[in-house]
């Protein structure tokens, strides 16, 4: 899932690369609004960022604790509740 604060931050970042990571779409009932999705080189880009946050992430949490890691899971559960 991508926050509306993380695809913004995700979208600045695409187009800084190349203008071609996005696409941007004036929406015609109301051409202040703009909809932007990623093209297919922007999909293949926000991936590889978050394969590497995952390795990242893999990598943090092979250094916890089982007792540790049952918090997190624990931490994890309560979250997805709200």
């Amino acid at each position: 899932m991508t926050t509306g604060a993380t695809f913004a931050q995700s979208e600045r970042s695409l187009s800084r690369p190349s203008p071609i990571c996005v696409d941007r779409i004036t929406e015609a009932s109301d051409r202040r609004s703009v909809r932007i999705t990623p093209t297919q080189k922007g999909r293949k880009l926000l991936l590889k960022g978050r394969a590497r946050r995952v390795q990242v992430l893999a990598k943090r949490l092979d250094g916890l604790t089982y007792e540790e890691l049952k918090v997190l899971q624990k931490a994890a559960q309560i979250i997805a509740r709200l």
